[in-house]
């Protein structure tokens, strides 16, 4: 914690684990240069959300996704600790062993196309090639007789979904992934609808034109409430998040 003035680290020696808190006033100087991961990061009272945080003016360089005058120095927080061992498998063989130059790191984006290694991963996706994801398919289909907006997404094969506020489906952590599974009728700030998972025959038939992913990945089909002649505006999407 940084309750007043200014701490300085030479060394990206922070805990991957851990809480780093700035209070409001004080700062943390990164003079190392380096990225340094952690769990999570308090700014006043309020918890930063994961990704790479900088210095002011370290987003317009490419070094950040988020940035605060509580952070000065060259240095990097990567808040959401540290990659899973199959995140660290994963970005060997789809990043460093194909362009070692390349940023590996969970919210790096080497390929450019506004998706997070941490998002590549999850969904199966190729963070070297920016020409998008063809296993992510958005679509009208019949289920129980009406048409209905449907969204299919390859996840990592244990996650499982519940809804722990009656709204969106959210999985428990599964290889350093939390999948949210949002909809909404209205504006893209607010995403309050009821989703379920359209499973068994439905599924099935929604998913026999869509790639199959690669080994380690499951296609699961999502729905937003009501048909579409009832309410023809909707929206889905998925929120990856660290657990």
């Amino acid at each position: 914690t940084v309750a007043g003035g200014v701490l300085s680290l030479a060394t990206s020696t922070l805990p991957d684990g851990g809480t780093v808190t700035i209070a409001p006033g004080a700062a943390l100087d990164l003079t190392h240069g380096e990225e340094d991961a952690v769990a999570k990061l308090v700014l006043d009272t309020t918890e930063a959300a994961a990704g790479r945080w900088g210095r002011t003016g370290s987003v317009a360089t490419g070094k950040a996704d988020f940035e605060t005058d509580a952070i000065t120095g060259t240095g990097i927080l990567q808040v959401g600790g540290a990659a899973s061992p199959a995140y660290d498998d994963w970005a060997a063989a789809n990043i460093t062993n194909i362009d070692p130059t390349a940023d590996a790191g969970q919210a790096g984006d080497p390929d450019g196309d506004g998706a997070t290694n941490l998002a590549e991963f999850a969904l199966n996706g190729n963070p070297l090639l920016g020409t998008g994801n063809n296993q992510i398919t958005v679509a009208i289909h019949n289920v129980g007789g009406a048409p209905v907006l449907t969204m299919t997404i390859p996840v990592r094969d244990d996650a499982r979904f519940t809804t722990p506020a009656g709204a969106e489906l959210v999985s428990d952590p599964v290889d350093g992934i939390v999948y949210r599974i949002q909809a909404t009728h209205f504006t893209l700030t607010e995403w309050p609808l009821n989703v379920t998972e359209i499973k068994d025959q439905d599924a099935v038939r929604i998913q026999a034109d869509v790639p199959i992913p690669d080994a380690g990945w499951t296609l699961r089909t999502f729905r937003a409430p009501d048909s579409v002649p009832f309410n023809p505006k909707a929206f889905l999407r998925a929120v990856i998040v660290s657990p």
